[in-house]
C-alpha cells in the first residue's frame, strides 16, 4: 500500500513530467488522461508506472458486476487478471502511441518511445484486437483523425 500511495504523491514533486488531466476523446464524459507537464524525451517518464494487484475470479466478477471503473489486465502468460493501480493507470490507448509499456519490478512503467510535446497525451497502443478485430471499435485520435472507425 505504501509503494502504491507514494506513486500518487509523487506525482506532485516538482520534478514530475506528467499531470493527470481529463479528456473527451472516447466519451461525452469526461474520463481520465495522462499529458506532458514540460517535454519529455524518450525514455523512462519519471514516476509514471502502475501496480499490478492479483485478482480472483470472484472479485473481478464484482467489479464487473457493480461497474466500477478500475482497469483490469490480463495477463497473456498466465491468463490471470490483474488490477493496475498507480499512475499509469490513467494512461489511454492510441494506435500510434508516443510511448509503450514495460514490465519493472512488481509493476508497469511508461517508457516514452519518442519526444512528447508539453500539453501533448501520453498515450500506448493497448493492442491490435483490444477494441475488437483489427481495432474496428478503436475511438483514439489517430483513428479519428483519419476518419477510421467510430
Amino acid at each position: 500500500f505504501k509503494n502504491q500511495l507514494t506513486s500518487y504523491v509523487q506525482m506532485y514533486l516538482p520534478d514530475c513530467p506528467f499531470e493527470i488531466n481529463t479528456t473527451r476523446q472516447y466519451s461525452v464524459i469526461p474520463e481520465g488522461c495522462v499529458t506532458a507537464r514540460r517535454p519529455i524525451d524518450r525514455g523512462v517518464i519519471k514516476y509514471l508506472y502502475g501496480f499490478l494487484v492479483s485478482l480472483k475470479e470472484e472479485e473481478e466478477h464484482d467489479l464487473d458486476v457493480t461497474g466500477r471503473n478500475f482497469t483490469i489486465v490480463t495477463s497473456s502468460r498466465s491468463n490471470c487478471s490483474s488490477l493496475f493501480l498507480g499512475p499509469a493507470r490513467f494512461v489511454n490507448h492510441d494506435c500510434e502511441g508516443n510511448a509503450e509499456l514495460r514490465p519493472a519490478n512488481d509493476g508497469m512503467q511508461i517508457v516514452a518511445t519518442r519526444y512528447i510535446r508539453i500539453g501533448e497525451e501520453i498515450t500506448v497502443k493497448y493492442g491490435s484486437h483490444y477494441f475488437g478485430e483489427d481495432n474496428c471499435d478503436c475511438l483514439c485520435a489517430t483513428c479519428a483523425s483519419i476518419g477510421r472507425n467510430g
